[in-house]
């Protein structure tokens, strides 16, 4: 598969028309694009504002009042703790970005009895997000919007979505999501590795909110398959490291990986198991990422397109990092959708490279990207399989492909891929500023 990506990067130097002028003005634009999403300090703490409304709500609930006359949890005000995930956890978020909260601890049966939340099961877990929900709505932190109203979502992670009725957030509350919480603090981590990965995936994400490829539920990519894109592809650049190298210095071998066991189970049971994240293993993570970081500052950072390609030009600034991206995933889609090449190679960023083995997923999925802790879980899966999909395997293809045509040609100013991309971003704060205009009326 990487002797096709570099082949069509090879195909792509020859066809671009770049001024040497334009070059640079084109970076300049796409960093104040990122400076532009990056979030301000009162973003920062109005969302945090949101979760202590969030926190205040619970703890005026019954099903997570402390008894005070145990000794054991005296003091306490609440026995639900929330917790932060996603977006706003790695500091990978925008204004725009969900607010991903996800609720541990423990909780209080019809009988007064308090019991861990990973007792719960996923029909106990729905009925308790639908508590949760009346009670946010009643303190009117939920905003009760007639188009948008606060929903529970069965779906294998049961999951509550509300907009919070002071800052119009969208806000996603899940029961006991160790998982989501251990990948979102280790993203942080390696955006510490190499700020290029910070830069890239702000870029590639605003691309894929412009074009509606960011909406899983409408059969399109999750977040966390753009974020394994982009390590993907600075892994091929020597720009990041296989992700087992931020937890051990030996090759992995078959063993499973951090979060895989504990999944096996609850796909196998379909019952509650109990929850945990190897958090302390982060701490390895630095450590690492201290250790691996000068070597990889001084070999092969800015090599080639591939790290398979005979080819040596330099990746010199971030329109060429951009660029790259969607030449490389737009052909593995040709490959996989118009040839039905290499369709059983998975993209693997945990050993850094693409293969064929490892555990076996029940379906044939039309994109492969597995999940870098849990071999048995493909990101990817929301874009559907052979015989059931909804057309979103073919919508990002188009949409690279125009990507691709558009970082071809920059030889007007700043050129079209950057000033696209701009225009992403002001069509997006456009929008809004309208709804909180409408929200206002």
């Amino acid at each position: 598969m990487e002797d096709d990506c570099a082949d069509a990067w090879t195909d792509f130097q020859r066809q671009r028309d770049w001024a040497p002028e334009i070059t640079g003005p084109a970076d300049y634009l796409l960093r104040k694009v990122v400076q532009a999403i990056c979030p301000s300090r009162d973003q920062w703490e109005s969302r945090n504002a949101a979760i202590s409304r969030v926190r205040n709500v619970l703890a005026g609930m019954p099903d997570f009042q402390p008894d005070r006359c145990s000794s054991q949890l005296a003091g306490m005000e609440c026995l639900a703790e929330v917790h932060v995930f996603g977006s706003f956890c790695s500091a990978m978020y925008h204004k725009g970005s969900d607010l991903d909260l996800t609720l541990m601890g423990r909780w209080r049966d019809r009988h007064g009895h308090p019991l861990d939340m990973h007792q719960l099961s996923p029909t106990d877990t729905a009925a308790m997000l639908y508590r949760i929900k009346h009670a946010l709505v009643n303190r009117r932190v939920a905003a009760a919007d007639p188009l948008n109203p606060p929903t529970v979502i069965n779906a294998r992670v049961p999951v509550l979505t509300y907009t919070d009725g002071v800052l119009g957030l969208h806000v996603d509350i899940t029961l006991c999501n160790h998982n989501g919480a251990f990948k979102s603090r280790f993203i942080w981590e390696l955006a510490q590795f190499d700020k290029r990965f910070e830069i890239v995936f702000r870029l590639v994400k605003l691309w894929a909110e412009g074009a509606g490829l960011n909406d899983p539920k409408n059969g399109t990519l999750n977040s966390w398959s753009l974020t394994q894109m982009v390590i993907f592809h600075l892994q091929q650049l020597r720009i990041l490291p296989p992700l087992w190298l931020m937890f051990q210095n030996e090759p992995p071998d078959e063993s499973p990986r951090l979060l895989e066991q504990q999944s096996q189970q609850q796909r196998r049971w379909q019952a509650p198991v109990r929850s945990y994240a190897p958090y302390g293993l982060l701490k390895v993570c630095e450590q690492q990422r201290r250790r691996y970081q000068p070597v990889y500052a001084s070999t092969g950072v800015n090599s080639s397109i591939s790290s398979n390609s005979d080819t040596t030009q330099d990746i010199a600034g971030l329109l060429e990092l951009l660029a790259g991206f969607f030449v490389r995933f737009k052909e593995v889609l040709v490959q996989w959708l118009e040839f039905g090449r290499h369709r059983k190679m998975k993209m693997c960023t945990w050993l850094g490279n693409w293969h064929d083995g490892g555990a076996f997923w029940r379906h044939e999925y039309l994109l492969g990207f597995e999940d870098p802790f849990d071999a048995g879980d493909n990101t990817a899966r929301t874009l559907g399989t052979q015989s059931r999909h909804d057309g979103g395997c073919w919508r990002l293809l188009n949409s690279l492909e125009a990507a691709c045509m558009a970082s071809t040609h920059l030889t007007t100013q700043a050129g079209g891929l950057a000033v696209s991309l701009r225009s992403s971003l002001l069509t997006r704060s456009s929008s809004t500023r309208v709804a909180s205009r409408c929200k206002h009326c």
